[in-house]
């Protein structure tokens, strides 16, 4: 009984020194470790006036202030413009219901370089899959609705990182 216990407590130790040796480890890394210029710390949000316009743009600017910008100056010279937003499903049927959802828009950046105000235009596009059987779902399909709103997450995260990108490379 005795052996079995030294045994054990030899092969927890072993693991742990053997994990720690080959270089695993937990760490944080930060996320944008270069500060945009000043010129780009302010910027202004225009999206389509409907919901999800609304939502993508309140989105956004969230997503903004936490990487130093302030996203709702409606006096910036920087200009984020969110157009032609749009959803796009398709469905596989069968047994179960495959959805493909597409969450796309046409970004124009108008930021300021050297002075002058240059346009550039991204078309952005997120997607994401699930499947669902339609004998299951009682009156809607909830995990589209909760998809949806990731896909907003998701394309507000990518024209942030573009914007960022954007100003860095200056």
């Amino acid at each position: 009984m005795r052996l079995a216990t030294l045994i054990l407590t030899g092969v927890l130790a072993g693991s742990a020194l053997t994990l720690s040796a080959c270089g695993y480890q937990l760490r944080g890394t930060q996320v944008h470790s270069s500060k945009l210029p000043v010129a780009h710390a302010q910027a202004q949000i225009i999206s389509e006036d409907n919901p999800l316009g609304h939502a993508v743009r309140q989105k956004l600017i969230d997503r903004l202030t936490l990487m130093g910008v302030d996203g709702d100056d409606g006096n910036a010279s920087n200009k984020i413009q969110i157009k032609n937003l749009r959803y796009r499903r398709y469905e596989l049927v069968g047994v179960l219901t495959e959805v493909r959802l597409l969450l796309m828009a046409d970004v124009h950046y108008q930021i300021m370089q050297n002075g002058q105000t240059v346009e550039i235009v991204k078309p952005v596009q997120v997607e994401k899959s699930y499947q669902f059987n339609e004998a299951d779902v009682a009156t809607s399909d909830q995990q589209g609705e909760q998809n949806q709103r990731w896909l907003q997450d998701s394309l507000t995260e990518r024209i942030a990182e573009q914007y960022y990108s954007l100003g860095i490379t200056q």
